[in-house]
């Protein structure tokens, strides 16, 4: 399974870009970063609702 810091799409130097001269460009790319981000968070949390469901003795743990 992979954890959120191997997938992270953007740094925060990406967020100060949004107020560098190009906001609306700056916007949409942080805007789908966030949206990858969002996907690999559920997508984590599905995993682990199937460990859970298939009652894996360290399901509870991955939750945390």
């Amino acid at each position: 399974m992979e954890k959120l810091g191997d997938e992270y799409p953007f740094s925060w130097q990406d967020i100060r870009l949004v107020n560098l001269g190009k906001p609306a460009q700056n916007t949409a790319v942080l805007e789908h970063d966030l949206d990858k981000s969002d996907s690999l968070i559920r997508s984590l949390f599905n995993d682990v609702q199937t460990l859970k469901d298939g009652r894996h003795p360290q399901a509870e743990q991955m939750y945390r």
